[in-house]
């Protein structure tokens, strides 16, 4: 027998899913939000084999920070942030610039 109870609430088409994570942990502001994440989630993974995980994964020790990538998307989610991958890009962006030479 299923634990899960019926609600009233639109059943998502969309299921996103990672070996740490998944999409649907997080409570987007809108559904439009969660379709727009998840259709640039799939477009990256499929045209560039990137995933959101590669913008906290530590390639030197192999780890990935697995805390400060759900509190950083949880972050952006809660701005409104329509494009993960837009916005992260910037950030990285940023962080290397910022750097002392």
């Amino acid at each position: 027998m299923s634990s899960s109870t019926p609600t009233n609430e639109p059943q998502m088409t969309y299921v996103f899913e990672s070996d740490a994570w998944v999409l649907d942990q997080f409570t987007f502001k809108t559904i439009a939000q969660y379709t727009a994440w998840g259709r640039a989630i799939n477009l990256r993974n499929k045209k560039h084999g990137q995933r959101l995980e590669d913008f906290f994964f530590h390639y030197e020790s192999g780890l990935l920070n697995l805390p400060k990538m759900l509190k950083t998307l949880d972050g952006l989610i809660e701005e409104g942030c329509m494009d993960p991958f837009k916005e992260l890009s910037k950030q990285k962006k940023r962080r290397s610039t910022d750097k002392p030479r």
